[in-house]
């Protein structure tokens, strides 16, 4: 049994807004409400060099039917392309529905997240997340999510499965999360917890709905890192319930120049070691033990990003690791070694990756 601390599980039951619902859902440009309503949810669109993709998303979102209000807004992180001239398009045709927050200088290269940003102009009680590369197909994706949620407080977040597509070679891969746990509910938060952790429970951001005022629990001044999204689902598994709609809501775009795609050796290792870093990070912070499983993965990738970058000065230590890894790591210490190290990583990185692209074989 794990070291796992206790958390009260925090029942919203904040009023709704003062307005009187549709008798059946309406396209969302269709929809006429007076002046000062505010919108029961808010779509929170964080986008980024994404003028190929961002109307996409943004008709996407005007697809939406509901029987309540909404509004639209999308933070531009300074893009170097039209992306901020179509959003701006946009709000030109639809005053009523998208507020656009349009930044000259790019705050993520100050240390400053857009989400974090974006999060202090939403009014909605409810924050349905979408990335400007992505986009929803079902037309009601938000009225099914508010359903749920209005008539079960107990619950704060609400997602579904994806479909992914491929930007560089068109391919599609159908129900993202067929060979997740998602459909089996986790029993408690500590399961819901490790399900998350070991990427056995997937969250699809373009998926997701959740209760605005759960972010007034969120741990103040956590650690930031590059992956943004697993930690805010981390975070919200210990405040309140997740559930999980079995169909496909969205698109999730997969792009070869994202963080966790990159072309670049030591750029995506750092992030794969980042996602292990983080994981532990959370472990310790909640009071969950950190698992043998995660203990190996740990070193595994502290292992693979020093061969590329000797003088990086680990977050942790090696985690109770075997002989094995203990040797291994002497040798990466080595320069003389390190070399032929690196080579065989590599190597049985690429043969990973080519096993899991074509099949295993007979």
């Amino acid at each position: 049994m794990s070291g796992s601390k206790p958390h009260s599980e925090i029942i919203m039951e904040d009023p709704l807004p003062d307005i009187t619902f549709l008798e059946e859902p309406v396209p969302l440009p269709e929809q006429r409400w007076p002046a000062g309503t505010v919108p029961l949810v808010s779509i929170g669109c964080i986008t980024f060099r994404h003028e190929k993709f961002i109307r996409e998303a943004i008709e996407g979102f005007l697809m939406q039917k509901t029987t309540f209000p909404v509004e639209i807004v999308i933070h531009d992180d300074a893009s170097p392309d039209g992306t901020a001239d179509i959003i701006r398009e946009y709000e030109e045709k639809y005053p009523q529905l998208i507020r656009p927050i349009c930044q000259t200088e790019n705050q993520y290269s100050q240390g400053k997240r857009p989400s974090r940003i974006m999060k202090r102009f939403v009014k909605g009680k409810y924050i349905a997340a979408c990335e400007g590369d992505d986009y929803w197909i079902d037309p009601l994706k938000l009225q099914k999510q508010v359903d749920f949620l209005e008539k079960n407080p107990e619950y704060g977040l609400v997602h579904g499965d994806a479909h992914k597509y491929f930007q560089k070679t068109g391919a599609w891969g159908r129900h993202a999360n067929k060979n997740k746990i998602n459909t089996t509910e986790p029993a408690n938060k500590e399961e819901l917890f490790y399900g998350i952790i070991n990427f056995r429970y997937k969250i699809r951001t373009a998926t997701v709905l959740y209760r605005l005022d759960l972010l007034r629990n969120l741990t103040a001044n956590r650690k930031v890192f590059p992956m943004g999204d697993t930690p805010m689902w981390l975070e919200l598994s210990r405040l309140t319930r997740f559930h999980y709609i079995d169909e496909p809501l969205a698109v999730y775009r997969v792009q070869r120049n994202s963080l966790s795609k990159s072309t670049d050796k030591k750029r995506y290792f750092r992030f794969k070691l980042a996602m292990m870093e983080m994981r532990v990070y959370y472990c310790n912070l909640f009071g969950y033990d950190v698992r043998p499983d995660l203990k190996s993965a740990y070193n595994g990738a502290l292992l693979n990003y020093f061969l590329l970058d000797p003088d990086y000065q680990p977050e942790y230590p090696l985690l109770d690791p075997s002989a094995r890894v203990e040797r291994l790591w002497r040798m990466a210490h080595n320069p003389a070694l390190r070399p032929l190290l690196k080579t065989g990583m590599l190597a049985m990185v690429l043969f990973n990756r080519l096993r899991r692209k074509y099949g295993a074989g007979d």
